[in-house]
């Protein structure tokens, strides 16, 4: 079973979508700042923080027909982010929607896949155009960038791609979590190095300090 990785224009993969978008004004409707279960819905806008979430809305009326998960959304500034549980939005994104039905069902089998797919789509769009919603907003400027994908050969009833010879590709969900793992892992290092050295620097100083006193106040 041989592995590839392989380049895709983001417009083969993807189709931008704004039906996940309320038409009635935020003013109008009834928010929460937290998730409860009286307000479970979250709202996206371009915000680059908390998944891009502002506030959590009831899930009645509007909300309630148009609510999506497992997608990822993608904002004016180029912030991508994969919504596992249901959202709406009021602001400036879209919605990536997946065009091939066997892709999005793998990907709904292993949520490390989406995650993957946010890291590589914020790598290509974050802060490389001045103008990012005007370049969003065109269709054949966003869908001719590529993102590059770890793919296996599969059985033919499992292709979601075929090479130029004809041979059937799947995603290649063990690398991409074996890349994840690899990516926490990182985190997790980087994470205990800043500690340890924040704590060597708070003991450098404290000794430091008991120093200084004790040569101020020696008889």
């Amino acid at each position: 079973m041989e592995r590839y990785i392989k380049a895709f224009k983001v417009g083969d993969l993807f189709e931008r979508s704004k039906k996940h978008t309320l038409k009635a004004s935020l003013k109008k409707l009834t928010t929460s700042p937290i998730k409860t279960k009286d307000f479970p819905i979250a709202n996206i806008t371009s915000s680059k923080l908390n998944n891009g979430i502002v506030c959590y809305l009831e899930d009645i009326g509007e909300v309630l027909n148009t609510k999506k998960n497992n997608s990822i959304t993608i904002a004016d500034l180029g912030y991508s982010f994969y919504q596992n549980d249901y959202f709406v939005s009021s602001g400036h994104n879209f919605c990536l929607n997946v065009k091939s039905i066997n892709l999005k069902n793998k990907l709904d089998e292993n949520k490390d896949s989406y995650k993957y797919l946010v890291k590589l789509i914020n790598d290509i769009y974050i802060n490389k155009f001045h103008s990012f919603y005007r370049y969003i907003s065109y269709g054949n400027d966003f869908a001719r960038e590529y993102i590059v994908l770890p793919v296996v050969e599969c059985a033919e009833s499992l292709a979601i791609w075929h090479e130029v010879d004809g041979t059937p590709l799947t995603l290649d969900i063990p690398t991409i979590e074996d890349i994840m793992q690899r990516i926490e892992e990182h985190k997790r290092v980087k994470t205990i190095n800043l500690y340890i050295a924040e704590k060597e620097k708070y003991i450098a100083e404290k000794e430091q300090y008991i120093k200084e006193l004790e040569e101020k106040y020696v008889f």
